[in-house]
């Protein structure tokens, strides 16, 4: 009986030692901030930035492996607030799109006029819990 016990014992090990009892799931989409329009044809890596002057176009690139399982999505851009104990979070913008379920790329702009930390979460309309993607920026206020 131990050494069934034991044999049961190294191969849960094994299992979990070779990776073959999880699956680290790779990022699903990925999104891109710039200054200037971009496109999947125009995107470069001197084009990208992560911080904006207030009321400054930001432009993003939301690019998925595969296709696009609805026909809308939902732009949500979050203002982070690090100085409270437990980061205060409020949503500063967001918006509903209409998209094409052939296509796996979306680009387009916003404006955010108040300084801050912020991050853009992107959902589709099947899952509002986890979102597709999230992509971090920050909006200052240059004198």
């Amino acid at each position: 009986m131990k050494k069934i016990i034991l044999i049961l014992i190294l191969i849960l090990s094994m299992t979990f030692t070779m990776g073959w009892g999880w699956r680290k799931k790779g990022p699903k989409a990925f999104i891109f901030f710039s200054d200037e329009m971009i496109t999947p044809a125009n995107v470069s890596a001197e084009s990208l930035r992560d911080v904006y002057e207030a009321g400054d176009r930001i432009n993003y690139l939301i690019f998925k492996k595969e296709a696009f399982e609805t026909d809308q999505i939902r732009l949500q851009v979050i203002k982070v607030d690090p100085k409270y104990p437990f980061f205060k979070v409020e949503v500063a913008y967001t918006k509903d799109l209409e998209i094409d379920t052939k296509s796996n790329f979306i680009f387009n702009y916003f404006c955010m006029h108040r300084e801050g930390q912020y991050i853009l979460r992107v959902f589709e309309y099947t899952d509002f819990d986890r979102p597709l993607v999230e992509g971090p920026f920050k909006v200052e206020i240059r004198k």
